[in-house]
């Protein structure tokens, strides 16, 4: 059982342009409050274009329990070394004792070198480390090598590269995606497997490259959005506030190009509904028996007509169906199956008696893991 070393609430993704005071104070105390139950430290960002507005928040979020306050450059308007520098340490006599985190991004327009977290660490004892997203190794190897009493955390797209010069970790949304690849690749690098350290990293560059970059939302906001709504154990709306482009559905979906390469390697390929409408309720419903028939049927034409094969088979969504369903399901398709979600077993079985239209399917999202997933298909005659 792995276990989470601490939280990050709060970050430059959103709350420059979209939270205010009274929604940050909420937020802030109500993950500290879930925390704070089960044991677990929180890091508080704490954005704002002045100095005031970053004590009000990191003033509320000491108070509130935080364990580490995240420092964000006022980001407005550019501030000199000095400013900047002067900024920190009154962030830092306002927190006390609850350590200091400086953000480097490029949004504040004013980044620190390594040499001046070296004279930062002496005017500011408290800040006891640093999220560092330029993916330059050297770079950031510097910063480590000037600056060994703080942690330093990276990105993802060098992140082996960076674990290797001296980063202790990263801040990523694959945590929130896919949080047991996230664990698999600190734990490669933390034992020195640097091959499938690299394959992973090779995975999470082809990702961005080849899915991210076309998504409709190009902000922050509206990407980690999509990255959090991608991982099937978490409800999160695509939607961010004007005037910033939402993440749409379909940028979440497999493309008809990318389905084309699925069938050539030999998947089966099978309709689910056009709209993923939950054919016999009690949520997302038909208007009525017209409309189940043209979800099956349509999803079914479209499916065979774009990529040119047979579609036989089907999965009702939710597994929601009832005899009027079942009973259109037997006219057009051969076989049918329904949903099981399941953490552990025993899992349902299928055997030669069972209804084709009835077939029962297992759910390998949504939280089986890769031993549980092996059991059944080992299981399977």
């Amino acid at each position: 059982m792995k276990t989470i070393r601490q939280i990050k609430r709060l970050n430059k993704c959103g709350e420059f342009f979209a939270m205010d005071d009274d929604e940050f104070f909420c937020l802030v105390s109500a993950v500290l409050d879930e925390a704070r139950s089960a044991g677990i430290p929180v890091q508080v960002c704490c954005p704002a274009p002045d100095t005031r507005g970053f004590l009000r928040r990191a003033e509320y979020a000491v108070e509130a329990g935080a364990s580490a306050i995240q420092v964000i450059l006022p980001y407005y308007i550019q501030l000199d070394l000095e400013e900047a520098l002067a900024f920190v340490e009154t962030a830092a006599r306002a927190c006390g004792e609850v350590p200091l985190v400086h953000y480097n991004t490029g949004h504040a327009k004013l980044t620190f070198q390594a040499k001046d977290y070296r004279s930062l660490k002496e005017w500011v004892p408290t800040l006891i480390g640093t999220k560092l997203p330029r993916d330059e190794p050297l770079w950031i190897s510097n910063v480590c090598r000037l600056v060994p009493d703080a942690s330093h955390f990276c990105g993802e797209y060098a992140f082996a590269a960076n674990f290797a010069g001296g980063v202790n970790g990263m801040y990523s949304w694959l945590a929130v995606t896919n949080p047991r690849l996230t664990m698999r690749w600190y734990e490669a690098c933390s034992s020195g497997d640097w091959n499938e350290a690299i394959r992973i990293q090779q995975l999470v560059n082809r990702f961005k490259l080849e899915v991210k970059t076309g998504w409709n939302g190009k902000s922050d906001a509206a990407v980690n959005k999509a990255d959090a709504a991608l991982n099937p154990n978490i409800h999160c709306d695509l939607r961010v506030r004007e005037p910033y482009r939402s993440c749409m559905q379909e940028d979440l979906a497999m493309q008809w190009d990318e389905l084309a390469r699925l069938r050539d390697a030999g998947w089966c390929i099978a309709p689910h509904t056009r709209r993923h409408l939950w054919l016999a309720g009690p949520e997302r419903a038909p208007r009525d028996d017209n409309e189940a028939w043209n979800e099956m049927a349509e999803s079914k034409r479209e499916l065979e007509t774009r990529l040119g094969i047979e579609s036989p088979y089907f999965a009702y969504p939710n597994g929601s169906c009832n005899a009027t369903v079942t009973g259109m399901a037997r006219k057009l398709f051969r076989t049918a199956r329904l949903w099981y979600k399941a953490v552990e077993g025993p899992w349902p079985e299928n055997r030669r008696n069972t209804d084709p239209h009835q077939l029962l399917g297992i759910n390998i999202a949504q939280g089986l893991n890769f031993d549980q997933f092996r059991q059944i298909v080992d299981a399977a005659e």
